[in-house]
């Protein structure tokens, strides 16, 4: 029995210092393992947008390399240099390849065309080597002036010249037809905002954008979200996205709160020139302190002007070109 016993507590012994050994080893691991070093997450098939954070977080520089594949989503990863679980130092290079779900495109020039042809030209953009079609968002149509070609382009959003990815939709305006049985019901639900505004201005009619709604959708920015119109007037809403850099145009948004009873215009100048480059609002009628609203599509810098009817400058705005740090 002695024996035993005495074997228990060499055992009890023995496996209390083989823990404590075991305790000291590990302490001693995680206090040598390098503070810098960091796991590699694993990124495929997640869209860089979301992961950006993370790996600026973990202090990660990182490559991109693009590669065009249709069947998978725009920005989303194919591959990556570092394994995922793999460790690695704080600052090292990581390559990325992620996948560019849309062909780079320069807008063309459709003001002056017709309508006809301007679908022709937006069926077969040219992309690299190779044709791309561009897809017509809306079309918003407006009384020709005696010098206007009846069914033509006379503006358009974005503008000629724009580097972009075809899956960008074109909007325009265009002149409607000359005969009745070709007019189609115009709904401006949906419609570029600017344009909406141009058409009711060359009728001549009264409008006001009752508010902005925010929205996070790029591409629902500037679009007539709601629309409603009497005898009398036009009401709109208008979707806003959070402003970003814009290096040449782009939509912008303007709450003024006006200062006295009287008549208004708004027009748009170039902003080196500041010559007249088009009109905003024509003539219409503000009480003091009411809250006026008006949206314009940026084309390199300008200056929009808040005049009375008696010409005097009641507000300037300037827009120019935003540079990102």
């Amino acid at each position: 029995m002695k024996i035993l016993e005495l074997r228990g507590y060499v055992l009890f012994i023995t496996l209390g210092l083989v823990v404590f050994f075991l305790g000291a080893f590990l302490v001693i691991l995680v206090r040598t393992k390098n503070p810098h070093e960091t796991t590699m997450p694993n990124l495929v098939g997640k869209n860089y947008t979301n992961v950006h954070n993370e790996l600026l977080r973990l202090r990660l520089k990182v490559n991109l390399e693009e590669i065009r594949i249709p069947e998978k989503n725009e920005g989303e990863i194919i591959s990556q240099s570092v394994s995922p679980g793999k460790s690695i130092e704080a600052g090292s290079h990581v390559y990325l390849t992620v996948n560019q779900g849309y062909d780079r495109v320069e807008i063309p020039n459709l003001v002056g065309q017709s309508l006809t042809r301007a679908k022709e030209i937006l069926g077969k953009v040219l992309s690299n080597e190779i044709y791309v079609p561009i897809t017509i968002g809306g079309i918003t149509y407006i009384e020709a002036s005696n010098e206007e070609a009846s069914d033509s382009v006379i503006d358009q959003i974005p503008e000629a010249g724009k580097i972009t990815n075809s899956g960008e939709k074109i909007y325009l305006l265009v002149t409607e037809p000359k005969t009745q049985k070709d007019k189609s019901d115009q709904s401006y639900l949906n419609q570029p905002a600017p344009f909406v505004i141009q058409a009711l201005n060359r009728q001549k009619f009264p409008w006001q954008i009752q508010s902005f709604s925010e929205t996070k959708l790029r591409s629902e920015s500037g679009l007539v979200q709601s629309f409603q119109k009497d005898s009398t007037m036009a009401k709109l809403i208008v979707n806003r996205a959070p402003k970003g850099n814009s290096l040449q145009g782009g939509y912008e948004f303007v709450e003024w709160e006006v200062g006295d009873d009287g008549i208004y215009n708004i027009f748009l100048e170039d902003y080196e020139t500041e010559t007249k480059t088009l009109d905003l609002m024509i003539s219409q009628p503000w009480k003091e302190g009411q809250i006026m609203n008006f949206a314009f599509y940026r084309k390199g810098d300008v200056l929009a002007k808040v005049q009375t009817s008696d010409n005097d400058l009641a507000k300037k705005f300037k827009f120019k070109v935003s540079i990102p740090n």
